[in-house]
Formats: C-alpha cells, sequence, structure tokens
C-alpha cells in the first residue's frame, strides 16, 4: 500500500520516488480525510479505481474508471499521492479478462475486481497463467447444489399451498387468492 500521511514536501519526494509507476498500473484511491472534507461530494462520480496513462511526452497520469469518456477525473502521480491513499491492485499487461462467472474456478485472492461507473459494470482479471483451484471450484459447486436443494425446497413448499388453494376452491371457497 502505498500510503503518506504528511503534507510535507519531503515526505511527499520520498514516497513518490520509491513508487515506480508503469502504465497500466492499477490502484484503489482513497482519499485523505482532511482531503475528502475539503470536498463536497469526493466520491461523486467517482469509482476511485486509479489506471496509470501516459501522456505523449512520457509523463504518467492516473485516470479514474468511473467515465469512460468525457468528463473524467485525473490525478498526477504527485496529486494522488499528497491527496489519497493508493493500494496496487495489478497491472492490466499481467492481467487476462474473465467473465464474472469464470470467478468460480479461481481463488478470491486471484481475482482483480475493478468497478467501472460505480460498479455498474465490472471486469474481472487474472494474473496471466493463474491456475483453476480445486478448492474453490468444490466450494462454487457446492454452493450450487445447495442453492438446487434450496429451490426443490421452495418448490414443494409451494405446491403444497398450490393444492391447498385447489381443494379449497374444489370445496368452493371463491374467496382464496391464487
Amino acid at each position: 500500500m502505498i500510503q503518506t500521511h504528511s503534507s510535507e514536501g519531503i515526505a511527499q519526494n520520498i514516497v513518490l520516488a520509491a513508487v515506480q509507476f508503469k502504465e497500466n498500473d492499477v490502484f484503489n484511491f482513497l482519499y485523505k480525510p482532511e482531503e475528502a472534507k475539503k470536498r463536497f461530494n469526493p466520491y461523486h462520480c467517482f469509482d476511485g479505481t486509479l489506471v496509470v496513462k501516459k501522456y505523449r511526452d512520457g509523463n504518467f497520469f492516473l485516470v479514474d474508471t468511473y467515465w469512460s469518456s468525457g468528463d473524467i477525473r485525473t490525478f498526477t502521480p504527485e496529486k494522488a499521492i499528497e491527496q489519497g491513499e493508493l493500494t496496487f491492485l495489478c497491472n492490466l499487461d499481467e492481467m487476462v479478462d474473465i467473465e464474472e462467472l469464470e470467478t468460480l474456478y479461481y481463488d478470491d485472492a486471484d481475482i482483480v475486481k475493478m468497478h467501472i461507473h460505480a460498479g455498474y459494470r465490472s471486469r474481472f482479471l487474472i494474473k496471466k497463467g493463474t491456475q483453476r483451484s480445486q478448492a474453490k471450484m468444490l466450494q462454487s459447486i457446492k454452493q450450487k447444489i445447495e442453492d438446487e436443494y434450496s429451490k426443490i425446497r421452495s418448490a414443494e413448499n409451494s405446491l403444497k399451498l398450490h393444492i391447498e388453494t385447489l381443494k379449497k376452491i374444489e370445496a368452493g371457497d371463491t374467496s382464496v387468492y391464487l
């Protein structure tokens, strides 16, 4: 985790020098409490997932994933470190996209979930070469089996109620609800 709680320039420079930003690095970002207080609604239209990009001149900037185009929130590396806390998630060049259903095959620790547009869309990634997890697959299939048993129990209860309602109607009771 990249954190600094000092607003002194020296401390900022030490932290910045220690961080080797690479294009397509992904960070979670949280405003420091004192920075959040300065803003009316700091997390409005802001995912807090920052991706490092490079200007043509070679300088880096970090862009939030909330908007895919248009009104985007960007930070220089210096401003990101000064205003918030960064937690490294991954580098997109080292990852492959997977579908959400494929998360059933991999350990949770191997999956990076990037929220896009406040979670309206999510992007799931795993490190290239990550192997499926037997433990996670067993957990997933056991959960599916339990879900199906739950559906059976629910269907049996519904069937009982429908049969009772049928008997009431056959006995002439038309005040029942279907």
